[in-house]
């Protein structure tokens, strides 16, 4: 029996059905791992939700968690034994199983992908994942949120500029006493007890830019 050929280090997948095919195709030819970026332009395919065989890590742009089903789409993915973090943005939606490929749209909508085997581009990916996964926020670390809510972002955002808080409120619409509620639950959540040392956290996590 002849050898098989050797597979092309860049294949173009075309379409997305073809995509979510071989997204699911890279999670089940897994050994070890699979690392996953998802983001909030596109949404995500190949994903089991079933206990997968191996290790799963994914990063997800904190813009992907933003609506309503935030919350669910985290849940479930622990639910199924993923290690989800929350990053506040990320370059683009990517897979990757193992050392051996991975998997990069063409676009935001991931009309198109390339399946990628060359080693050395696929250890950069790798690294850039590691990177991003270092500087990340663990889902349920403080105070079992794994993300800001649109009006705390906001908020900590004005504070950051030196607003006054009647300024703030009524950027938000909201009042004096609830903004300050927010304030206190988000220094109890950083174990911090004032705004300088909150806002000082809240950029070393990545809730501020």
């Amino acid at each position: 029996m002849s050898p098989s050929a050797p597979q092309p280090p860049v294949d173009l997948v075309s379409g997305p059905a073809e995509v979510a095919r071989v997204a699911t195709e890279l999670h089940l030819s897994a050994r070890e791992e699979v690392l996953r970026f998802e983001t909030a332009l596109f949404r995500p395919v190949g994903r089991s939700e079933e206990r997968p065989r191996v290790k799963v890590r994914a990063i997800f742009e904190r813009a992907a968690l933003g609506g309503s089903d935030g919350a669910e789409i985290v849940r479930q993915c622990q639910t199924v034994g993923w290690e989800p973090r929350i990053a506040v943005a990320l370059p683009l939606w990517m897979i990757i199983a193992d050392d051996d490929a991975a998997l990069l749209p063409l676009d935001a909508v991931a009309t198109g992908a390339l399946l990628i085997r060359a080693p050395a581009v696929v250890a950069a990916m790798r690294a850039l994942f590691e990177h991003v996964w270092s500087q990340s926020i663990t889902v349920g670390e403080a105070g079992g949120q794994p993300y800001l809510s649109e009006s705390q972002q906001r908020l900590l955002e004005l504070m950051a500029v030196g607003m006054k808080d009647e300024t703030i409120a009524r950027h938000l619409g909201t009042s004096v006493r609830t903004l300050r509620r927010h304030v206190t639950a988000m220094e109890e959540r950083l174990g911090v007890d004032n705004r300088v040392a909150l806002a000082v956290v809240a950029v070393r996590r990545g809730w501020l830019r």
